[in-house]
């Protein structure tokens, strides 16, 4: 989320058999290189 203007930056619903650390790298691949990411978090669900 973007501090500034509470914008999802990177959103991505993930099914029951897939970790949050699987989709991590497309995630990232959402956030443009030159944004600064401070924290990452996941569900552990």
């Amino acid at each position: 989320m973007d501090a500034n203007t509470g914008q999802i930056c990177a959103p991505l619903r993930t099914r029951q058999d897939e970790g949050d650390s699987e989709v991590l790298p497309d995630l990232l691949d959402q956030i443009p290189a030159d944004m600064a990411i401070d924290t990452i978090g996941g569900d552990g669900a």
